[in-house]
């Protein structure tokens, strides 16, 4: 049966394939649901970075919102 989704399961992953190891690390607290606050408090870095961060990820993912960004990590079979 043929997957009727746009993105395939392999195009999701390699999109999360680009992502730094940092940017694996905070998309797997987004995904848990930490705010960027308190992945800034877990990750001892500064809220400003979290959001840069947060910004690349989505870039790099080709995710306009988090919830786009969630259900792309769950099809990449990475998370």
């Amino acid at each position: 049966m043929k997957n009727s989704d746009p993105i395939s399961n392999e195009e999701n992953y390699y999109c999360f394939s680009k992502l730094t190891r940092r940017e694996l690390q905070i998309t797997k607290l987004i995904i848990d649901g930490l705010t960027n606050k308190e992945i800034a408090e877990k990750l001892n870095i500064s809220f400003n970075t979290v959001r840069t961060h947060h910004r690349n990820i989505l870039n790099k993912t080709n995710s306009n919102c988090i919830n786009k960004l969630v259900w792309s990590a769950s099809r990449s079979g990475l998370f």
